[in-house]
């Protein structure tokens, strides 16, 4: 509390801003403009792939149901963050266009992102916590954990991330304005008279609660997920030597869980690292109420969350990786597909 504080405080000791008009542009240009668009249009790719590959899978198994639903909210996710940022981006460079994009996408694809972002939160949590009661309560979960449970929990979840986020179709709308300097009118965003106090309880509800939770459960699952690959491989060594002629049927249930406890593990992992600057960035405005974009330095504020949207295209691109890496049935599946990328393996 008392860092942030001091940070979000470090204004008083300049004459300025901490990151000028100049730096801002130039900041944006580089992670909103282009870095993110690259990142999101290769997420968008591969987050395709995926689809196809979980549907040619089918839903034998419980956990493809959560990983299709996974892929489709990163998707979305990209989607939504990316595509606004080309369209403004090519606007402007070629036809010199200046479109008013914070008001524009705001509400038309600033609310879906972070709702799609907030899916894929609590299904990364969703997907880390039953794995872990998987390796800790492996009798009791493969009874409760049943298909139709888990498409009611994706179901729910996407419910909620998006209920808790209406309120800000309540509170604000488009309205046509005059602007003198510009000698003409644009459509702007208007509040109505329920906006503060619907905007802080949906801020609390909608953001910091789900941010923090999912977060939290996504961490503290991977923590008992090490563990328990710990104790699969020191199991799995005990009892090879116990055996005298370890079986094939042991040896494959073995090598199977320790590569579903790697693979969600691999998958916490990238989720952690890349969500840990919206963490502290959405504490940050719980904590300071000059953090905002309205405030003095507004710029540091929309500079230090195109970086977060960055980090979360990232979470959203990699997740082919650890799948083609860790999952035979992936690979299965995928070689097939892209066969002409395989002709000489």
């Amino acid at each position: 509390m008392s860092l942030i504080a001091s940070v979000g405080n470090m204004s008083r000791l300049h004459d300025g801003p901490i990151i000028d008009d100049d730096l801002y542009v130039i900041l944006v240009d580089i992670s909103a403009n282009s870095l993110t668009v690259l990142v999101s249009l290769f997420g968008m790719l591969t987050n395709g792939v995926n689809i196809l590959i979980f549907l040619r899978q089918g839903f034998s198994e419980q956990v493809t149901i959560t990983l299709l639903a996974l892929a489709v909210s990163d998707m979305m996710a990209l989607m939504v963050n990316s595509i606004p940022n080309l369209v403004f981006f090519i606007a402007l460079k070629l036809f010199g266009v200046a479109l008013f994009s914070d008001e524009i996408t705001y509400v038309t694809t600033g609310t879906l992102h972070l709702a799609f972002v907030r899916v894929t939160g609590w299904l990364t949590a969703f997907i880390t916590f039953e794995r872990c009661l998987c390796v800790t309560l492996p009798l009791h979960v493969r009874s409760a954990v049943t298909k139709r449970r888990v498409t009611f929990v994706v179901i729910a979840i996407y419910i909620f991330s998006f209920s808790c986020l209406a309120p800000t179709y309540y509170t604000t709308y488009y309205n046509w304005s005059y602007l003198p300097h510009m000698n003409s009118s644009y459509l702007i965003l208007m509040d109505t008279d329920h906006r503060v106090v619907l905007d802080h309880m949906s801020f609390i509800i909608g953001n910091v609660f789900p941010a923090i939770a999912s977060f939290s459960i996504v961490l503290l699952s991977t923590v008992f997920l090490s563990i328990g690959l710990i104790s699969s491989k020191t199991f799995h060594k005990h009892h090879t030597k116990q055996l005298s002629v370890a079986t094939d049927k042991f040896q494959r249930i073995t090598r199977k869980k320790i590569k579903i406890i790697k693979l969600t593990s691999l998958l916490a992992l990238i989720f952690i690292v890349t969500f840990t600057p919206t963490i502290i960035f959405t504490v940050w405005i719980a904590c300071d109420p000059g953090f905002s974009a309205t405030g003095f330095n507004s710029n540091f504020f929309k500079v230090a969350f195109s970086f977060s949207f960055l980090m979360e295209s990232l979470n959203s691109s990699l997740h082919v990786f650890p799948y083609y890496s860790m999952s035979t049935n992936y690979r299965t599946r995928f070689k097939p597909s892209f066969s002409c990328f395989f002709t000489n393996t």
